[in-house]
């Protein structure tokens, strides 16, 4: 395991991180989805995916962070690929009714101010059919 990085100390500064390979992207849906089994198995009743606040998650929806080129970055239906990705995974492996998922769309977090995923008040209708899946999870089940 790496030290910790502090500042002023004689450690170097922390690597700049880089973008996940699309591999590396459809890996974490299967980390996702074994950790919603875990937990499921270790006798948690449901599990909520963090997509606030700087998480992983959130750092692929927000405009800011995803500066990807490919499948994952650039409109607002890329950015929620990976989430929905990781959702649709869990929801089958656990269920729907065992799923949760934190959002923040008008977070502050690090100082940047979003709105709204970086779409105008009135919803793209990406963002629109995302939020629809969202809802249809936590009705039915099935994405």
């Amino acid at each position: 395991m790496e030290e910790s990085y502090i500042p002023g100390a004689e450690a170097p500064p922390p690597a700049v991180p880089r973008e996940l390979t699309v591999a590396e992207v459809k890996e974490y849906v299967q980390l996702h989805t074994t950790a919603a089994k875990n937990a499921i198995q270790a006798g948690f009743d449901g599990v909520e995916f963090h997509a606030a606040n700087g998480y992983l998650l959130d750092q692929f929806l927000q405009p800011g962070t995803n500066q990807r080129t490919d499948e994952y970055g650039g409109s607002i239906e890329n950015r929620l690929r990976f989430p929905l990705e990781v959702i649709d995974a869990a929801v089958k492996a656990i269920g729907a009714e065992r799923t949760g998922v934190r959002l923040s769309p008008w977070s502050r977090f690090q100082g940047k101010g979003y709105s709204a995923y970086g779409v105008s008040s009135a919803p793209t209708d990406g963002l629109r059919q995302a939020w629809r899946r969202l809802t249809l999870f936590q009705r039915s089940g099935h994405s």
